[in-house]
């Protein structure tokens, strides 16, 4: 054999007491392979009474199933193609919206699907979970060798059958499924705590602010008894907008970069500049800011000295009433109930008048501002470590999927 042909059917990274070649097999040899259908939607008695769990593919993307969000009565199970699929099969969405075709599931329950779904169920040659977290590595491959364009094609049986799984033996699938599935479960105990936290995080932000009309809150930290005061944001603080650039002044490297509101965002491309400019257009380590056109909403900046661009605000505190780590807070809790007022949306356009004249309410006692302040900056980098674990975990995942399997 080859070094390139070894190379092709051995792994990089092995348990320790297995070796050599990995076999290949087709899923359709080793596998049913089941397709699903959908009842009659204009008869009744096919979706009641709800009984038997049935999956459309958008559900697919939930990886893991305890359940699913819809149900069938035995007659539409009885007069439409759906079927029940086994505990454990290895569920690939045909099609479906988006990024939904070529994902992959578990089912921990046994359930029914639609005719989007195909249902690998495997023979003691395959384990399911090596199956699964070998299609999850192959995304992109499914994606690819699907028939039609790149956008609307689809997945259908005779592909999934088709698929090469190059597989060592049972035993040895085993180990690499096993520890595949302890790292997804350690990924969804810290993505569940994040999510508790953001939880926790929402329901102090109503708690520990006093309600509109209001002038105490529910929650209080100990020893602080006064009624809260309440004036116009403007009166206590001042909005400072940033440079507006034309496009030949934005430079591909420069003295100082210039922070843009997609910098905050998914936008990692910088421009620079070389100006010098007066203090006040200039954001330091520590800065409050507000965000005020695409995306609203404050942030404190935590790097080196940058030039912000015209879309953004410094938010200066008129006299020393104010702790800047509670006005980062509070702010917060406004962007949510401007939002409220919104439909929702994060496409706002605030500005800086109606900026000015949002009433802003605080406590009396600096000291009070301040546990405040610190309470949700420390809620915060709880909720930063969990999504710099979770990212660490998936960064990891990835690196194995690529080193464990051929």
């Amino acid at each position: 054999m080859t070094k390139d042909k070894e190379k092709r059917m051995t792994p990089e990274v092995r348990f320790k007491g297995f070796s050599g070649d990995w076999e290949q097999r087709k899923l359709g040899s080793e596998s049913k392979i089941l397709t699903g259908g959908t009842p009659k939607t204009s008869i009744p008695e096919y979706w009641e009474p709800k009984k038997i769990p049935w999956m459309s593919s958008g559900e697919v993307n939930k990886r893991r199933l305890d359940g699913t969000d819809n149900m069938i009565s035995e007659e539409g199970l009885n007069n439409s193609s759906a079927r029940w699929v086994k505990k454990h099969s290895v569920l690939i969405a045909l099609a479906g919206q988006g990024k939904t075709r070529g994902t992959v599931a578990v089912n921990n329950i046994q359930l029914t699907t639609n005719q989007s779904i195909a249902a690998i169920v495997p023979n003691d040659n395959l384990y399911y979970e090596f199956i699964y977290q070998n299609l999850i590595k192959r995304y992109d491959e499914l994606r690819m060798i699907s028939s039609g364009d790149g956008t609307r094609g689809g997945l259908n049986k005779q592909i999934v059958s088709d698929i090469v799984m190059p597989s060592p033996s049972r035993d040895e699938q085993y180990k690499i499924g096993t520890f595949f599935k302890q790292l997804d479960d350690t990924i969804a105990l810290h993505q569940q705590k994040y999510e508790l936290l953001i939880k926790l995080k929402k329901a102090y932000l109503q708690l520990i602010f006093p309600k509109t009309g209001e002038s105490t809150p529910k929650v209080r930290f100990a020893d602080f008894h006064d009624n809260w005061e309440q004036r116009k944001l403007g009166r206590a603080v001042k909005l400072i907008n940033g440079r507006a650039y034309k496009q030949h002044e934005l430079l591909a490297r420069g003295k100082y970069r210039i922070l843009r509101v997609g910098n905050f965002n998914t936008n990692e491309k910088w421009y620079y500049s070389d100006m010098e400019l007066d203090d006040s257009k200039y954001a330091n380590d520590g800065d409050l800011l507000y965000l005020w056109a695409t995306s609203f909403g404050p942030e404190i900046w935590s790097e080196e000295k940058v030039i912000y661009h015209y879309h953004i605000w410094k938010v200066l505190i008129e006299g020393n009433s104010v702790d800047k780590q509670y006005l980062y807070t509070w702010l917060l809790t406004d962007k949510e109930r401007i939002k409220q007022r919104t439909n929702g949306t994060t496409m706002v356009h605030v500005t800086k008048r109606n900026m000015e004249e949002r009433e802003f309410q605080f406590p009396k006692e600096i000291i009070e501002q301040q546990k405040i302040g610190t309470f949700f900056k420390q809620l915060d980098a709880t909720l930063t470590l969990h999504q710099q674990k979770i990212a660490s975990l998936k960064s990891l995942k990835q690196a194995y999927l690529q080193k464990m399997f051929v």
